[in-house]
């Protein structure tokens, strides 16, 4: 009973996994958010990679000047970083989800424990029934072979088998 206890109690707590999947998906919504990103409380539903205007002025080339191609390679860089952030949520979140679905059908309680109303084990009127069975064997093997190795003669037959002869006649005492 206590074991079944204990482990129920150890299927209550949250698995290292799934932690660990809630403390990267914590830390990967910080970083966003960090970045200029929105989160809300509800699930987020898929982000587009990045503003088409945004890649549009990134890839634009009509300027030759060394800050503006500065500036449009850290802007691509900063997508860059943008669209890899949202794929590491979205992978985390898919994890995370599968983990929960998983642990979700792991365990199923098919019957209910019941409390027992007598142990199953020692049954008592078995081992008493197998030891006075087991005792009257036990005397009755030793009665018999301190008998035959006492090396009296009771009966005729015994005679008879001892000395291979057949018995002419018998007196009574």
């Amino acid at each position: 009973m206590v074991d079944l206890k204990q482990s129920i109690e150890a299927l209550e707590r949250e698995s290292p996994q799934i932690a660990q999947l809630r403390r990267e998906e914590s830390q990967l919504a910080a970083e966003f958010e960090r970045a200029g990103g929105r989160m809300s409380n509800e699930e987020l539903a898929p982000q587009p990679p990045a503003p088409p205007e945004a890649v549009a002025l990134a890839q634009r080339s009509d300027d030759d000047d060394p800050a503006h191609e500065y500036a449009r390679a850290r802007m691509r860089f900063a997508i860059s970083k943008y669209e890899s952030l949202l794929d590491r949520i979205e992978a985390a979140r898919i994890e995370l989800d599968t983990a929960r679905a998983a642990f979700k059908y792991r365990y199923t309680v098919v019957r209910p424990s019941q409390v027992p109303r007598h142990p199953s084990r020692p049954d008592v009127p078995l081992l008493v029934l197998s030891g006075v069975i087991g005792g009257a064997l036990a005397a009755v093997g030793a009665a018999v072979s301190a008998s035959l190795l006492s090396g009296k003669l009771h009966e005729p037959w015994q005679l008879e088998r001892a000395t291979g002869l057949p018995m002419l006649g018998r007196l009574r005492a």
